[in-house]
């Protein structure tokens, strides 16, 4: 039995980061992390751009990581109110996995201990994304 399948209209092409920082005094000896997540959005005809300037720090502020990162999202739609709540809903999703190997990677690599952010449920992020939006 042959299924039909239809190929998504809304597709990840790619991701940029735009601005990396990492700031560290001697040892880190806090293993809180405060983080801290801003969205911003731009789209025309046929794009869309979701920013995500993320920032992490210890709690004593012995330790701070900024990036900022662009993820490219293309679609194939008229129906923008319906784009808008998967775009919002599915885009923070789909970035954050990168950001959070990237962190990881670069503190490894400056001959710290990687740090590992942890996975967050980016539903209210997705709210907020819907309000600007509309």
């Amino acid at each position: 039995m042959e299924k039909n399948h239809e190929t998504s209209r809304f597709r990840f092409l790619n991701y940029i980061i735009k601005k990396s920082e990492l700031e560290f005094t001697g040892e880190i000896k806090s293993t809180e992390l405060n983080l801290s997540i801003t969205p911003t959005i731009e789209y025309d005809d046929k794009l869309y751009k979701l920013t995500l300037n993320v920032v992490v720090t210890t709690e004593n502020n012995d330790f701070k990581a900024s990036i900022e990162m662009m993820g490219v999202f293309e679609y194939e739609t008229s129906d923008r109110k319906q784009l808008n709540i998967f775009f919002a809903q599915s885009a923070p999703a789909i970035m954050f996995p990168y950001i959070r190997a990237y962190i990881h990677s670069l503190t490894a690599l400056s001959g710290i201990p990687g740090v590992m952010i942890p996975t967050l449920n980016l539903t209210n992020m997705g709210k907020d994304i819907i309000k600007e939006l509309s």
